[in-house]
C-alpha cells in the first residue's frame, strides 16, 4: 500500500470514547472513531486538501472514504463478549457454513446457519432456549473446522448502583403497574404478602362509620328534645 507523504497534521485528543483506527509512524492518530450520543464519527488529523499532505491524491483515499461511509452508515460495533438474552454477533474466521453447535454440557444441536456470501467472518447468532446457559460453546462447519465463544451474563447485573424510590415507582408506572409498597423492615414481608392476598380489612372502617352515625344520632335526639 502506498503510504502518503504527510507534511503537517492536527493533533488528535484520545479519550476512553475514541478509538485510533490509522496511527502515524510517531504513534500519533491519523483516523480516529470516536462515538457521539448513539453513533460514531471518523476524524482525519489532516484535511481533504494538499496543504497538508498528498493523501486526496493517493490511491487508498478513494477507498478508505467508500469504507468508511459504508462502516459509518450501519449500526455494527465490534462485541466484545457475547450475552445470554441477546442476538449476539459472533466472529467466525476460517468457518464455512455452521453444520453443528456444542452446548457447554457437551450437547450436540444442528444450527441450519449458512452464508449467504463466501468467506464472511461474523454471523447473527439469534437468542434460543438452547443459548440459555452460561459457558463456553464451540461452532463446527462440514470440514471439520472449529470456532468457539462464550456466553456471559449482563454486566448490569453487577452493577452496583441502586434506584431511588421515585425512579422505581416511575419504571413500574411505566409498566402499568400502579399498586407499589416500599418495606423497609424485612421481617414485615410476610405480613404484607398476606394481606396482599387476603385483601384489604375494613373493619376499622366500618367501625369508624358506626361511632360517627351513633354520634350524629345522640345529637339529632338531643336536638329534638330541646325543640
Amino acid at each position: 500500500i502506498e503510504s502518503p507523504k504527510i507534511k503537517s497534521y492536527f493533533e488528535l485528543l484520545t479519550s476512553e470514547n475514541t478509538n485510533s483506527i490509522i496511527t502515524l509512524t510517531n504513534g500519533q492518530p491519523f483516523l480516529l472513531e470516536t462515538k457521539v450520543s448513539g453513533g460514531k464519527i471518523i476524524i482525519s488529523s489532516v484535511s481533504a486538501t494538499d496543504d497538508f499532505t498528498d493523501f486526496p491524491l493517493n490511491t487508498i483515499f478513494a477507498p478508505l472514504i467508500i469504507r468508511s461511509v459504508y462502516y459509518l452508515s450501519n449500526n455494527f460495533d465490534f462485541q466484545k463478549t457475547s450475552i445470554i438474552g441477546n442476538s449476539n454477533i459472533l466472529s467466525v474466521k476460517g468457518i464455512s457454513n455452521v453444520s453443528d453447535i456444542i452446548l457447554p454440557d457437551r450437547s450436540v444441536i444442528k444450527s441450519g446457519i449458512t452464508f449467504n456470501t463466501p468467506g464472511e467472518n461474523y454471523i447473527i447468532l439469534p437468542y434460543s432456549e438452547n443459548m440459555s446457559e452460561i459457558g463456553n460453546y464451540t461452532i463446527k462447519d462440514s470440514t471439520g473446522n472449529n470456532s468457539f465463544f462464550s456466553l456471559n451474563n449482563s454486566p448490569l447485573e453487577s452493577n452496583p448502583s441502586t434506584l431511588s424510590k421515585e425512579e422505581i415507582i416511575e419504571y413500574f408506572k411505566q409498566n402499568k403497574i400502579q399498586n407499589v409498597k416500599f418495606i423497609d423492615d424485612a421481617g414485615n414481608i410476610p405480613g404484607v404478602v398476606n394481606q396482599s392476598g387476603e385483601g384489604l380489612s375494613l373493619w376499622k372502617y366500618f367501625l369508624i362509620g358506626a361511632v360517627l352515625l351513633l354520634i350524629a344520632e345522640q345529637l339529632l335526639s338531643k336536638k329534638l328534645e330541646d325543640s
